[in-house]
Formats: structure tokens, C-alpha cells, sequence
């Protein structure tokens, strides 16, 4: 993929922050080139706060610090890029920054669920986790405390990787007591982020992230969840992606 659009596509990333307003999926339906001409014109259909936005974005620092973090940029059409992610229509990142091992294109399953979990839901989400890395699915999850760490942790026992769909950049360990968590998954797996290096959570961005674990993986487990959790949002988006994959086989 031309290393021009490559750039482009990580600098709207940065800009276009939540994909599920109206004027992002407008936008993700044109090539890339395209948007970033509108945003280069300065287009009047953009608002202002967007074109700021734009303005601020260094691209050839945010190439740097990719690079200086040991992480890659992939977007659609690179060998990395997950097709499942075309589920998400206009919704689907504009680009994804890796870290770690080379995220190949092999069956996952999600195992997510409640940060304040119970004994016994750590213990079965690391048990499950362990039972299905086993058979050669790798497991994707968030990263958090709770069933997503125990999850990781249950993968790790196992040769086969684990994917973490961050909601910040690759290079930011949050929550911090995971640092080591994350290095472990690093040379073992993936970490996955759609924001830039250097990027720091913000609430929206977990619900966010949570489409890219359900497209990412071709099934969700929910282990224990509370009625707010938002693993929740995690298990609605897996259902309404099975709905939109009708040309693709779930396990």
C-alpha cells in the first residue's frame, strides 16, 4: 500500500475520533485521498473544530513516534489489516497502529466482561481463555482489570498469541499496573490501537474500541458482566456484526 496513504490515513485517524456521527461515515465512504484533499482545501461542509484539529496534527511526528515506539501503521488492503473489519461499513477505522508480533489472519475468539469481576469469573475466564488458545484461536480482549487481564493472562499460557485492542496508543500502558502485562503480549501478540502513539483513554474511547475487539474477533464470550458493563457494548456489537456478515462464517 502507497506509504503517502498510509500517512494520510494515520493523520485522520488522529483527527476523526468518533466514527459514529453522522459526518465520519460520510467521510469513511470516499478514499483517503479524497477526505484529505476536503480537509487540505480547508472544505466548507468540515467543521471548524475538525479542521483545527487537522491543523495541529504533525505528521511526520506522529511517523516518528510510531516508529521510535516500535509499533506500525496498517490500513486496508495491507497483509495485516483484518478483513473481518469490514464488517463495521462505515464505521471501520481508518487505520490501526500494531505493536508486537505480526497479526496474522487466523480465527479469534473475544473474551471480555466486568473489571470488578469475582474470583470465580477470573478464574473461568483464564481457564476458557487457556481451553481455546489451546486449540489454536487466538483471544483478543481489552487489556482492562478484571476478566480482559485474566483472559491475556490465560492465553499466555499457551503458544498462541493474544490480540489487546487498546482504547489509547500502543505505547501508553493503561491501566499502569499492566505494564508488564502488556510487554508480555508485545512478544507474544498484539497490541492493537485505532488512536495515535501517545494517545491517553478518554470514557468514549473504551465504547468505541469495543467494535473493533467484536469485528476483530468471529466470536465473543462475555464471562460476567455487570447490567452496565461495557462488555455489554462489546456483546451488541458481535450480534449486530454476525447480522451484517452474511457472507462470512462465525464460529
Amino acid at each position: 500500500m502507497d506509504g503517502v496513504t498510509r500517512a494520510r490515513a494515520a493523520v485522520l485517524a488522529a483527527v476523526l475520533l468518533h466514527p459514529s456521527t453522522r459526518l465520519h461515515c460520510e467521510l469513511r465512504m470516499l478514499p483517503v485521498d479524497e477526505v484529505w484533499e476536503r480537509f487540505c482545501s480547508r472544505d466548507a461542509g468540515l467543521p471548524e473544530t475538525l479542521l483545527t484539529r487537522f491543523d495541529t496534527v504533525d505528521i511526520d511526528a506522529l511517523l516518528r513516534r510510531t516508529q521510535h515506539v516500535g509499533a506500525r501503521i496498517v490500513i486496508p488492503g495491507d497483509d495485516e489489516w483484518p478483513p473481518q473489519l469490514a464488517d463495521l461499513g462505515a464505521t471501520t477505522p481508518w487505520a490501526l497502529w500494531l505493536r508486537g508480533k505480526l497479526l496474522e489472519r487466523r480465527r479469534s475468539v473475544a473474551l471480555v466482561g466486568s473489571r470488578s469481576c469475582t474470583p470465580y469469573g477470573e478464574r473461568i475466564a483464564a481457564e476458557f481463555a487457556a481451553d481455546i488458545a489451546n486449540e489454536g484461536y487466538p483471544i483478543v480482549s481489552g487489556g482492562a482489570f478484571g476478566i480482559d487481564a485474566a483472559a491475556h493472562r490465560g492465553a499466555l499460557t499457551t503458544p498462541t498469541p493474544t490480540i489487546a485492542v487498546l482504547a489509547c496508543g500502543v505505547d501508553v500502558p493503561y491501566p499502569a499496573a499492566h505494564a508488564a502485562l502488556f510487554e508480555r503480549i508485545v512478544s507474544q501478540g498484539t497490541i492493537v490501537s485505532e488512536s495515535p502513539p501517545g494517545a491517553h483513554p478518554t470514557r468514549a474511547a473504551f465504547l468505541i474500541r469495543n467494535r473493533v475487539i467484536a469485528a476483530i474477533a468471529y466470536g465473543t464470550v462475555v464471562v460476567e458482566a455487570r447490567f452496565r458493563s461495557g462488555a455489554l457494548s462489546t456483546y451488541r456489537h458481535a450480534a449486530e456484526q454476525i447480522g451484517r456478515a452474511s457472507c462470512r462464517e462465525r464460529v
